[in-house]
């Protein structure tokens, strides 16, 4: 093989090398834009996260004078829809509802009473929409200073169908 043949067979493999680190660099990004789709880690507006994660423990929404209760979900607890599924059918419902940025979205067993051992929702599978909200105070005597209306709100939508349960103030927070 002459000097010359050896540099040409070097530019080709040089350039078939290149087109293959391209391909992979491409097909790199392809996954992680699918992984991230599927991850709910971006929505159509790209403004918030929206994985509808299992809640980590329990919690009580307004004690002493509610029961309203979000549990976490049992291990065979599957919803029909994802979390962004969910909010997709419960906008349709609402076209006025646009998720804050920083809204929560946990999946979980929701629970209210009507309060004479009746249950509006007894461990109803939802996805709990928990974004910062407060209160507004309808009592013109009202004193904010003294006791700070609730600023954690929380939106319940069946898991299975999207449609609205409930949406309640978390109070102490």
């Amino acid at each position: 093989m002459t000097g010359t043949e050896k540099g040409e067979n070097g530019m080709v493999e040089a350039m078939r090398s290149r087109k293959l680190i391209s391909l992979v660099g491409i097909a790199v990004v392809a996954l992680v834009s699918v992984l991230l789709a599927r991850s709910g880690a971006a929505n159509g507006s790209g403004t918030h996260r929206v994985a509808g994660e299992s809640l980590p423990q329990s919690v009580i929404l307004d004690p002493p004078y509610n029961s309203e209760q979000f549990d976490p979900p049992g291990p065979n607890d599957m919803p029909a829809l994802t979390a962004e599924e969910a909010i997709a059918a419960f906008q349709k419902a609402d076209a006025e509802f646009n998720p804050p940025n920083d809204m929560q979205v946990w999946l979980g067993l929701y629970t209210a009473t009507i309060g004479n051992g009746d249950y509006r929702y007894s461990k109803q599978l939802a996805y709990g929409l928990t974004y910062h909200e407060c209160a507004r105070m309808q009592n013109p005597n009202y004193d904010a200073e003294a006791t700070p209306p609730p600023c954690t709100f929380w939106l319940f939508l069946d898991a299975n169908t999207g449609q609205m349960l409930e949406g309640v103030y978390q109070q102490g927070k």
